[in-house]
């Protein structure tokens, strides 16, 4: 009977993070880091963006956004150190320590935007 990967579910996460991320994240750095900051945009304030960050639907975005960058970061930086030490023998174990980043960055994530008063 023939082993059956697991990449698939890799490649899905890889693949839907690296579209969210390269399509929205950039907004947020635009906005946050730089229009704002130097004045072209006006800034809401604090407890406007407060605010923002209470409602359900803004932290289930960032949720999943932040989520999805983390198994993407994670995808891509084990396939670089494979690649790039030639160490694919050690695959199983960069992807547990990739991938257990990843799912701690999540968890980070989710307490973060659980306790935000």
């Amino acid at each position: 009977m023939a082993h059956r990967s697991n990449r698939p579910l890799g490649w899905l996460l890889f693949g839907t993070g690296g579209f969210l991320v390269a399509f929205f994240l950039p907004v947020h750095v635009l906005l946050y880091g730089l229009l704002m900051p130097l004045g072209f945009v006006p800034d809401p304030g604090y407890q406007a963006t407060l605010e923002l960050l209470r409602a359900p639907l803004t932290r289930i975005y960032l949720f999943f956004l932040l989520t999805l960058a983390f198994f993407h970061a994670g995808y891509r930086i084990r396939d670089m150190l494979c690649d790039m030490l030639g160490v694919r023998q050690l695959d199983v174990v960069l992807a547990a320590l990739c991938y257990g980043g990843a799912i701690a960055g999540t968890i980070a994530a989710f307490v973060l935007l659980v306790t935000v008063p």
